[in-house]
């Protein structure tokens, strides 16, 4: 292992995701007694502050300048960012080039990759070329056969403020709530996350996949993983063919004929993705490793033998004043 980098990692968008922290802690920990998490958020007073080594009050991206952004680096001598906010993507991904000719390592895909990923009516006329099972994605409900439609934003991941097994008329009033609304049948079936890390070299490192049992504002707080060969095969293909980089979450439905249904990929480090971890797949430790400069070839998943659950819930974090 190369011990002469210390990794310092940069985590955007940082607001109360404690559980993602608590993990890159562990992660680093493996690595060197003087790792560092650097927080970045807008709000300084951001739950996710109390946990983190150092903060940055990070400025809106719009208003981030290339100068800004490496000053913040060389201050806190940052190794790798891991971007967590699906408004934050493209910008991010755009400055891969910049990142990487002074030594900094992104937890995230290519611009174009990124940008398929956010766009859901590009993500499935991308799919369909490749003759990968997605469900049908439509601008004009009319477009679609179904007696039941869902009706969400086109841009950006997760599923708060979709408009879920309504009829078409019901569809089309809905629609006109939202910024650009996008249109797809209404499948019944058992949703399902599957985790993903392809190493720098887009090598799949692993998947884990996990039924979506209790989700709240579009974000499992409970969740079980599973084994499913279909399932993983069918995610692993889908990343290769994109070229992704870093963590991905895919969301499937699986029909009562058994058939999957790829409904999106989210190129980031997901709210639950904490239980794959758990279950093997090191994300957050490989991608430290390749921000020191690490190869990941000796360092494989190693899947749990039992299936585990997850239930996230609330915690209080008390301290001297």
């Amino acid at each position: 292992m190369n011990t002469d980098r210390v990794p310092k990692i940069l985590v955007t968008s940082l607001s109360k995701k404690v559980p993602l922290i608590r993990e890159l802690q562990k992660a680093l920990s493996k690595i060197s007694t003087q790792g560092r998490i650097i927080g970045a958020d807008i709000d300084k007073f951001c739950i996710g502050s109390y946990f983190v080594d150092d903060f940055w009050e990070m400025p809106l991206t719009s208003d981030l300048s290339d100068d800004a952004l490496i000053a913040v680096i060389n201050q806190f001598q940052i190794t790798g960012i891991i971007p967590t906010r699906d408004a934050e993507l493209l910008y991010f991904s755009s400055k891969r080039k910049l990142l990487e000719d002074i030594g900094v390592h992104l937890m995230l895909s290519n611009e174009q990759t990124v940008n398929i990923c956010l766009d859901k009516l590009l993500f499935t006329e991308t799919l369909k070329q490749s003759n990968f099972s997605v469900i049908e994605s439509s601008l004009d409900v009319e477009q679609l056969k179904s007696e039941r439609f869902v009706v969400k934003e086109r841009y950006g991941a997760g599923s708060i403020g979709m408009a879920i097994a309504v009829t078409k008329q019901q569809a089309i009033a809905y629609a006109k709530k939202l910024k650009h609304p996008m249109f797809q049948p209404f499948i019944e079936g058992d949703e399902f996350s599957v985790d993903v890390f392809f190493n720098k070299q887009s090598q799949c490192m692993g998947v884990i996949p996990r039924k979506r049992e209790v989700i709240i504002h579009g974000e499992s707080q409970v969740t079980s993983t599973l084994e499913d060969t279909v399932m993983e095969n069918l995610c692993q293909s889908i990343g290769e063919s994109l070229g992704l980089t870093g963590h991905g979450v895919f969301q499937l439905i699986k029909t009562k004929h058994n058939k999957y249904k790829v409904i999106e990929l989210n190129s980031r480090f997901g709210g639950a993705s904490t239980l794959s971890i758990a279950a093997g797949l090191d994300s957050l430790f490989w991608f430290v490793l390749e921000s020191i400069g690490e190869s990941l070839d000796t360092y494989p998943m190693k899947r749990t033998k039992k299936q585990l659950k997850q239930v996230r819930y609330a915690m209080d974090k008390i301290v001297e004043i």
